[in-house]
């Protein structure tokens, strides 16, 4: 709620709703958040609602909250923050080693029930989601395609009853994953241990250098410029006939 008020600025500029009458609506969402399990209904009694539209929202909204008050509290105590980066609840810090803790320290003094973990880089490397990010000796960041230890290897397989689309369509989005995670540095090797991989769940080493070589072509060739669009929402009964009409 508080930050609902502190972002009303923002959030204003997407609704006539006034703000009193915003914050009732939001408190009466919260506490009215029932589910059942096991046959027993339970209330829910913190946190925004599960399976909510909202949730997300909000939760971007305290996330981003929560950025604003550590960054600026860190810029006073002269830390200097290299690079940082978020994506939903997993963010990313370029800082001295000698300040981890300090910053790790600040992200959980904002609210006791958020509570952060670091993990750190070893021997240069630190993976952060689908990502490998790589530093240099020189300080250069390069990013290659992550896969955690439990990655089985294990994909649609060609043999499976669905259409081809589907099974091109793994190709494509696997060969897409290196495209625009990894280095260039980093592709042929990648791009070998796809093939590899996909023949292990017995695609046709034909049909993945097939799909591959036109999803680089597609990546590599620049797109023609979209013809900008307004879009309009025309629901049915705001017609002007009410029987069935061979316009529609």
């Amino acid at each position: 709620m508080t930050v609902i008020k502190e972002k009303w600025n923002l959030i204003s500029r997407h609704t006539a709703i006034p703000l009193g009458a915003f914050l009732d609506g939001i408190e009466l969402l919260f506490d009215n958040c029932f589910f059942v399990y096991n046959g027993i209904k339970y209330q829910q009694i913190f946190g925004t609602p599960m399976g909510s539209p909202v949730s997300p929202v909000l939760a971007e909204l305290v996330l981003e909250y929560l950025e604003d008050i550590v960054l600026e509290r860190l810029k006073k105590k002269h830390i200097n923050i290299l690079a940082y980066t978020r994506y939903v609840d997993d963010g990313f810090l370029a800082v001295s080693s000698r300040n981890i803790n300090l910053v790790v320290s600040e992200f959980n003094s904002v609210h006791p029930r958020l509570e952060f973990t670091v993990e750190t880089e070893v021997d240069g490397k630190l993976p952060f989601l689908d990502t490998l990010v790589i530093r240099s000796e020189s300080g250069e960041l390069k990013t290659d395609w992550y896969h955690k230890e439990t990655w089985s290897g294990r994909y649609l397989n060609f043999k499976s009853y669905l259409p081809e689309n589907y099974k091109k369509n793994t190709v494509s989005i696997l060969t897409r994953k290196v495209l625009e995670l990894a280095d260039l540095s980093f592709h042929e090797r990648n791009f070998e241990l796809i093939k590899k991989v996909l023949v292990m769940n017995n695609y046709p080493i034909t049909f993945v250098k097939k799909i591959m070589e036109n999803t680089i072509q597609n990546f590599n060739t620049p797109t023609s410029r979209i013809r900008e669009e307004n879009i309009v929402s025309l629901p049915y009964d705001t017609f002007p006939f009410k029987k069935k009409s061979s316009l529609l």
